[in-house]
């Protein structure tokens, strides 16, 4: 099956400003594209209700002028938000200002766009040796925008908004001087849940970092991760935050376009457990880009890549997949069926299958000789549903002498397709067959039931004194 375009009217360099993640899965059928379209490099979005199949009219966000940079945060990538928002920070170049807006998924509506900061003499192309930004939304619910809007720290920021972007007020900037250095922004695993943390690409410096803001003391402090791209414009490294315990886990390339050339993987705890895995690729020519996503369900991390005979002429989409937190990596797959071309963008959208929402894993590629936008429904990877609730079992069990006609089940459902997988029983020992629909329990009287692995749908409590498995 060929790919799919998403657009043919792009901004023809949309390879050369810093776009840390423009697409969001808030369902298996409905994602959200966000680009430059062509010519003004105005910022606009194609969504799909479809799963990708077909994609509806470019949409302008906000005021319809040049964007020199832009990024977004979906509320359901911060760990235990069930919000329905795309979080947006825009450069807006020939105005030298920052500016926020978001679109709520709910309804497609936009908020209305918020000067966060006005400056002046912003570098008027987007480009990302000139201009940065980055936002994310802590786990105590505020939202936090990093920008440079050229290479002077003068005009370099970091403000935080406590209204839902209503208003922002000014703090530490993030900025290590006038270089525009790249930036992503994640919630973070601090105590407190108002502190935020940036992976922090420093150019002049060649190394990938891990900034911590404290927003009770308003500043930063830093530690080193690792040697990363050296003179590399491309996104060269993609992270996102783990739900199940807010690692932070991130995939970046140590150097592009050469036989030494590495893809790293890193799982971040705090600024003393900063763990290297395996890396995702080793002496890997012709490659270069990076995007990642977890599936939050099951914890699976997706890394996608382009990789091909030449780079900047034939090269192609594809990615590993870890089921073990980055100690292994399966088999390389192919995402793309096109023929390979001059790719130099890929995007995966970070996060999916948590906070009440499925999604895919589908990645989108920028194709800059045709200046086209490009996924594939064929290889696309549905994610399902992940849900915390309490379920009440009704059942009719023939011995009720000391057990109860209905069981509390309490668990973190991670399928919605099957059962949970824990049921906590009240009820004193006895001898009793049920069919569910899969589970294994804990009866609070003591006795642990589970399956009957020679009857599959069958669940009994053990006799006494028998042998559990």
């Amino acid at each position: 099956m060929a790919d799919v375009t998403i657009d043919n009217y792009m901004y023809a360099s949309f390879d050369t400003p810093w776009i840390g993640n423009p697409l969001v899965w808030a369902s298996e059928s409905n994602a959200y594209m966000f680009f430059l379209n062509y010519g003004t490099a105005k910022l606009v979005y194609r969504k799909t209700e479809d799963g990708g199949a077909t994609w509806g009219d470019q949409v302008p966000v906000g005021t319809e002028v040049e964007c020199g940079t832009f990024s977004i945060w979906f509320d359901k990538w911060t760990p235990d938000d069930s919000g329905n928002k795309i979080h947006i920070v825009c450069i807006h170049c020939n105005q030298s200002t920052v500016n926020y807006n978001s679109l709520d998924t709910s309804d497609d509506s936009l908020s209305g766009e918020v000067v966060v900061y006005t400056g002046s003499g912003f570098y008027t192309t987007p480009h990302m040796l000139r201009s940065m930004s980055a936002i994310t939304k802590s786990r105590a619910g505020n939202l936090y925008v990093g920008y440079w809007g050229t290479n002077n720290a003068a005009q370099a920021g970091f403000y935080k908004s406590e209204n839902s972007g209503a208003d922002w007020t000014a703090k530490t900037s993030m900025a290590d001087g006038n270089d525009v250095d790249r930036i992503m922004f994640v919630p973070g695993n601090e105590t407190d849940s108002d502190d935020i943390w940036c992976i922090y690409d420093d150019i002049s410096a060649n190394e990938i970092s891990l900034k911590v803001y404290d927003q009770s003391g308003n500043s930063w402090s830093e530690t080193s991760i690792g040697a990363s791209t050296e003179g590399n414009y491309f996104i060269n490294f993609s992270c996102v935050q783990r739900h199940s315990d807010n690692h932070v886990l991130l995939a970046f390339w140590n150097a592009y376009n050469t036989a030494a050339a590495d893809l790293k993987f890193y799982d971040i705890s705090s600024t003393v457990s900063i763990t290297a895995k395996t890396d995702v690729l080793t002496d890997s020519d012709d490659s270069a880009i990076v995007c990642i996503l977890l599936d939050q369900k099951s914890d699976d991390i997706y890394v996608g890549y382009l990789k091909g005979a030449a780079w900047g002429n034939s090269v192609g989409a594809h990615y590993k997949k870890s089921d073990d937190g980055g100690d292994t990596w399966e088999s390389e797959t192919k995402f793309s069926e096109n023929t390979d071309d001059d790719l130099k963008g890929m995007w995966a959208g970070v996060s999916t299958g948590g906070n009440g929402a499925s999604g895919k894993f589908q990645p989108v590629w920028f194709n800059d000789d045709l200046n086209d936008l490009f996924t594939n429904t064929n290889n696309g990877i549905p994610i399902e549903l992940f849900v915390n609730q309490t379920v009440t079992v009704k059942s009719n069990i023939r011995n009720t002498t000391s057990f109860p006609r209905s069981i509390t089940v309490k668990s973190n459902i991670r399928n919605t397709t099957s059962f949970p997988r824990s049921i906590t029983a009240k009820g004193e020992h006895h001898a009793f067959v049920e069919r569910f629909i899969g589970t294994t329990y804990k009866d609070e009287g003591n006795t642990t039931a589970y399956w009957d692995t020679t009857k599959p749908g069958i669940v009994r409590s053990p006799t006494q004194g028998e042998v559990l498995p």
